[in-house]
């Protein structure tokens, strides 16, 4: 069976245009659920405010953050712009931080 390739982004577009109030997400831990269409915008506006701090097409994005609903959607922002997200776990130590985000060379 042939799968074909698509895109983070036009896969998300495509399943909000066939069925937006679809649950794409859910946040059992805080009971909370969001939507394909609404999934879709809040990446978009996430893509819109990290392009407007100079977040392009291949920058390497710092994420250093407790596991959590906002960290997957600014995860799938930096996607959309076609950046990567560099990851740090918060148990880390600040030393070990600092020469991590030396060693990438992060935008943001």
């Amino acid at each position: 069976m042939e799968i074909p390739y698509l895109p983070l982004a036009d896969l998300l577009a495509e399943y909000r245009r066939r069925d937006p109030d679809k649950l794409a997400l859910v946040d059992v831990d805080r009971g909370r659920s969001i939507g394909f269409g609404a999934l879709d915008r809040a990446v978009t506006d996430i893509a819109a405010a990290l392009k407007e701090r100079g977040v392009q097409k291949g920058s390497r994005v710092l994420l250093l953050s407790v596991e959590s609903f906002e960290k997957l959607l600014l995860w799938l922002g930096v996607w959309r712009i076609g950046a990567v997200v560099v990851p740090l776990d918060i148990e880390l130590n600040a030393a070990f931080v600092a020469d991590l985000v030396t060693a990438a060379q992060p935008v943001l």
